[in-house]
């Protein structure tokens, strides 16, 4: 991470050993944010402010985040999900995610693209489009080995995206047949 400035209001509460089971759960509001993280955001991602709210359970075997949120003042992201069976080759993960309305022109500025693998992302980065969009669901739900390779059509089966738009016009670099519905 090359830089991390702005103001931070933090408030928060854990329940627990640091060896075993715990819940915790934070409430943070950052202003004047410039968040530089190459590895991450392709470019300076700056914001008057930001908000993250979350709560985590762990069990020792399961870690459950009942809900997790960030917002901007662009954009709002919404998330629960949990990762089971941790350290059993039946571990697998079950999440689902939702956004605000938002301009689809900001996606590249506000999606964490350098997160995924680069073969996704960048294909991603080079599309191309504007108009309002929605995200309604974005699920991952399926074993550690198929979520860590969803983007092999194998695994497609692992992730589901429903996408509300108005007005949108969305070019994919990938070379998929055109579709009516």
């Amino acid at each position: 991470m090359k830089r991390v400035a702005g103001i931070l209001d933090l408030s928060g509460w854990y329940r627990g050993d640091f060896s075993g089971a715990f819940k915790t759960g934070a409430k943070m509001r950052l202003e004047d944010v410039h968040f530089d993280h190459p590895r991450v955001f392709h470019t300076l991602l700056t914001s008057p402010w930001v908000e993250i709210e979350g709560e985590v359970d762990f069990d020792r075997k399961d870690l459950k985040v009942p809900q997790i949120s960030v917002t901007l003042p662009e954009l709002r992201v919404k998330a629960q999900g949990k990762i089971y069976d941790i350290g059993r080759p039946s571990a697998g993960m079950e999440a689902e995610a939702a956004t605000g309305p938002f301009d689809l022109r900001d996606a590249k500025r506000l999606i964490p693209y350098r997160i995924i693998t680069p073969e996704v992302s960048d294909a991603l980065f080079r599309a191309d489009g504007k108009g309002k969009v929605q995200i309604l669901s974005v699920k991952l739900s399926g074993k550690m080995e198929e979520i860590n390779h969803c983007d092999a059509l194998t695994n497609a089966h692992v992730l589901s995206v429903e996408i509300k738009t108005e007005d949108t016009h969305l070019q994919l670099p990938w070379n998929v047949p055109a579709s009516n519905t």
